[in-house]
């Protein structure tokens, strides 16, 4: 089992690179291991997703929260509106 620094390590390269995008990136990846029947990998990104957002969230990021329908959540104020 990786350990906690393994996938702060992934986290913070995902979302340097991926910025944004890095948290659906790791959703999408959970998904495909999961339906993959790959178990450990899809728990694996699934911590790695869980960083992700613990960052977004600590930062103050213009991560936009996604609903569990995998729309985008209403977010008048990343948007300018009110």
């Amino acid at each position: 089992m990786p350990d906690d620094s393994e996938e702060d390590a992934l986290a913070r390269d995902m979302i340097e690179v991926h910025g944004d995008e890095a948290s659906g990136i790791a959703r999408a990846n959970a998904r495909t291991a999961a339906l993959a029947g790959a178990i450990a990998s899809a728990k694996h990104c699934i911590r790695v997703l869980g960083v992700i957002q613990r960052r977004s969230v600590e930062k103050g990021s213009s991560i936009e929260a996604w609903s569990c329908m995998g729309g985008l959540a209403n977010n008048s104020s990343a948007e300018g509106g009110e």
